[in-house]
């Protein structure tokens, strides 16, 4: 409501405007189902983005594939913090091939990775490091002292078959 003028008597008067807002509240409800969708959606993405494999008796691989950012890093490392401690674990295979870098906390994130299974008496091998990722690990400086690393998870495998 506000005061106004008529505007064929110049007297006072009062205009009232209504405005029916029923399409804007279900409008207003879809569009949050479909951000939970969304939500939904992306969370089971960023879980099958970093699958564990069983590739033998107690070894595990996991291809990592797109950006290696922090919140990639951080759902494999959950996914295989789980994955190790449902059977018994002697090896996993991180395949590389796949993974591009996005920054250096992704590439320290691989290290912090590979230090956590070993703390958990895993051993690691990386598989598939391209140039660019390999490049990236030098420029951050990081030491890959003591790690496996092969061509390919064929290779890989074949050094865990070998011990």
């Amino acid at each position: 409501m506000r005061v106004s003028l008529d505007p064929v008597t110049g007297q006072p008067a009062v205009l009232v405007t209504q405005r029916d807002v029923t399409e804007r509240r279900a409008e207003t409800l879809e569009l949050e189902r479909s951000r939970e969708l969304l939500a939904g959606q992306a969370q089971a993405l960023r879980l099958l983005a970093a699958p564990v494999i069983q590739i033998g008796p107690n070894v595990l691989a996991m291809p990592l594939i797109g950006r290696l950012d922090h919140a990639r890093i951080g759902v494999a490392l959950a996914s295989l913090v789980g994955a190790t401690g449902v059977g018994p674990t002697s090896h996993v295979i991180l395949d590389l091939t796949g993974a591009d870098v996005a920054d250096a906390a992704g590439t320290g994130g691989l290290v912090r990775v590979v230090r956590v299974l070993r703390l958990r008496g895993v051993r690691v091998a990386l598989s598939g490091i391209r140039p660019a990722l390999a490049q990236a690990i030098v420029d951050a400086g990081l030491e890959l002292d003591g790690m496996s690393c092969f061509a390919t998870v064929a290779d890989a495998l074949a050094s865990v078959d070998r011990r």
